[in-house]
């Protein structure tokens, strides 16, 4: 009998295949090349990125959101672990989930390596999902395995498609070209208190933090923008995701708020004369949006669109 949760290549036939409807340190990585070159043809899928933390064991309305852009009930859904110290029990946890849900087809794939990444069954399943899930831990550990991989690329042809990429914590993080690897907390931005490194590249000009609030993380995601003014700093918060659709709008679900930082306006910083690490960074003109559940953010032009009606 099937393991409750293992990835069955049989079942690859039965799935439905989608119709189009520097104080900041830069780690080199094999992926960013060939993930940038992909990202630039017109996607037709949505990313969906959680600040980590979602709700599993009540309405568990951030995986159901999920679930629904998927298909609903039609949903084929695949869960990648990699990230995980232990990636076979934290994709069995969520494929569990997404089948309780009521998703038809949720399957675990096993990809701890990059001669996985290159197996052809695991590349025919990714090619006929309609979403794909990356669990959290170590997002250079998700990045390392599969960027500029065959199987990245079976990724890249879905999203293309019409296909949800989606991910929690550190799978959040990972789908950006431009990935946080590790840093400090703080609210105060410093010189040295973050690194980054190369993430998959399904989105551009944009990177992603997450446990934001929880964590206390606006200090690192300001330095970010204050090197990289030309990326926008997103804070996501716990059992919180901002969906972000083929028209690069994004949209907040979930209980907590979305942070936005924009540097592209920046008139000043003092970043290039700070030799010290640790040292408080000056920062002129940058902007920063608050967004919560049933915002809506312009990507591309960097400005809200859309407001939630007042309660009451």
């Amino acid at each position: 009998m099937e393991a409750r949760g293992d990835f069955n290549e049989h079942r690859v036939s039965n799935v439905v295949e989608l119709s189009s409807s520097t104080g900041v340190r830069m780690r080199a990585s094999d992926q960013g090349e060939d993930a940038g070159h992909v990202q630039d043809r017109r996607a037709l899928g949505s990313l969906f990125l959680i600040g980590g933390a979602e709700d599993k064991s009540g309405k568990g309305v951030v995986l159901r959101r999920f679930m629904e852009l998927c298909g609903g009930e039609s949903a084929s859904i695949g869960v990648l672990g990699t990230a995980s110290a232990n990636g076979q029990y934290s994709a069995d946890a969520y494929v569990d989930l997404f089948r309780r849900m009521g998703a038809k087809d949720a399957f675990a794939m096993p990809i701890a390596s990059r001669s996985d990444a290159y197996n052809p069954k695991y590349i025919r399943f990714m090619q006929q999902l309609s979403g794909a899930f990356f669990t959290g831990g170590n997002q250079l550990a998700l990045t390392s395995a599969i960027g500029g991989t065959s199987l990245s690329q079976a990724l890249f042809d879905m999203y293309a498609r019409g296909g949800v990429v989606a991910g929690t914590s550190a799978g959040a993080s990972a789908v950006c070209r431009h990935m946080i690897m590790a840093g400090k907390t703080g609210t105060a931005p410093r010189k040295g208190m973050v690194s980054i490194a190369a993430g998959l590249g399904l989105l551009k000009n944009v990177i992603i933090d997450q446990h934001f609030s929880a964590r206390h993380r606006i200090g690192r995601l300001l330095t970010v923008v204050a090197h990289n003014p030309f990326l926008l700093g997103v804070g996501i918060d716990e059992d919180t995701a901002a969906l972000i659709d083929a028209n690069h709008m994004m949209h907040v679900v979930g209980r907590g708020s979305v942070t936005v930082v924009d540097g592209s306006e920046m008139s000043y910083s003092n970043v290039p004369w700070v030799e010290k690490g640790n040292v408080p960074l000056c920062i002129y003109n940058v902007r920063m949006n608050v967004l919560i559940d049933g915002c809506t953010y312009d990507v591309m032009r960097r400005h809200p669109v859309r407001t939630p009606p007042a309660p009451g």
